[in-house]
């Protein structure tokens, strides 16, 4: 059975969230564009990991507005991407966490990093798997992708929203299996409405947090995997190199976070790095 979902409330639009476990210390697993509460737990892969952090930890977890079982956005214009840290705060006010370490994936990391840079005193530690400052490369990120392939995701993202098919893009790693196919697709479909989720997507495209990065104070910790496609390593290793006294963790192989794949070593590896300030076991490896 899921936590009981319950709303904080961000200018009359209402939030929702699940906490599970004890704390201190505070973990937020904050949300990418697309996600639902209730569905998520249908799955064992997140069930395990969810289940594995709130065994030493107080875990929040929240659906971002405009998706899963928060209140839609406006029609137009979307709010600023800024306005996705206030969503954060306002669940972190709601359960009286005055602190929290943030764990965020894929296109999460910008709300995260954004959120620990200008608001410090509220973050103990920023653990980034996967995820990256700016997605499209621009000519002082050569890394990222060119405009034109990324207008080509998201069309083919459009095409393939709610369908068993998107799988294979997201979570190839687990697309012969015919369960998991079919609750990615209900999750996806209960994430977003497609035109919903082409202009989340779009927006994430534009986002660019460098210039957060060298503020950012909070002890961070920055995984990723070396052969991932979607987001390659190379954002991984600017994120690390681009905040201060950041660790970089290099772990083999390709499976993304999205895909509920192994998920042990991020888990380990998140353990042993959490700072003994926040009550963690173990101080972080020199």
């Amino acid at each position: 059975m899921p936590p009981e979902t319950r709303y904080a409330r961000l200018q009359g639009d209402r939030i929702a969230y699940q906490v599970l476990g004890e704390g201190p210390p505070d973990l937020v697993l904050t949300p990418g564009s697309f996600g639902h509460l209730d569905i998520a737990w249908e799955d064992p892969g997140i069930t395990l990991f969810c289940r594995t952090l709130a065994s030493f930890c107080r875990l929040i977890v929240f659906d971002r507005r405009g998706t899963g079982l928060s209140d839609p956005l406006p029609p137009d214009p979307l709010p600023p991407w800024e306005s996705y840290a206030e969503e954060l705060a306002a669940v972190l006010d709601v359960v009286g966490a005055e602190r929290a370490a943030l764990l965020s994936e894929v296109d999460a990391g910008p709300t995260a990093i954004f959120f620990a840079a200008t608001q410090p005193d509220r973050v103990s530690a920023l653990i980034l798997s996967h995820t990256t400052a700016r997605f499209v490369a621009a000519d002082d990120y050569p890394i990222g992708i060119p405009p034109e392939i990324a207008e080509a995701l998201l069309d083919q993202i459009d095409q393939l929203w709610g369908s068993e098919a998107m799988a294979a893009t997201m979570a190839p790693s687990r697309a012969g299996d015919e369960r998991f196919r079919r609750w990615f697709g209900k999750m996806v479909r209960a994430g977003a409405s497609p035109r919903a989720a082409q202009r989340l997507l779009r927006a994430f495209m534009e986002v660019d947090v460098r210039p957060a990065l060298p503020l950012i104070q909070a002890p961070t910790l920055v995984m990723h995997r070396r052969d991932t496609q979607l987001i390659p390593a190379e954002h991984g290793r600017y994120l690390a190199e681009h905040i201060p006294n950041a660790r970089w963790v290099e772990l083999p192989g390709a499976a993304r976070p999205s895909s509920g794949s192994d998920r042990t070593s991020p888990l380990t590896m998140s353990r042993r790095f959490w700072p003994a300030s926040v009550g963690s076991p173990d101080q972080p490896e020199s």
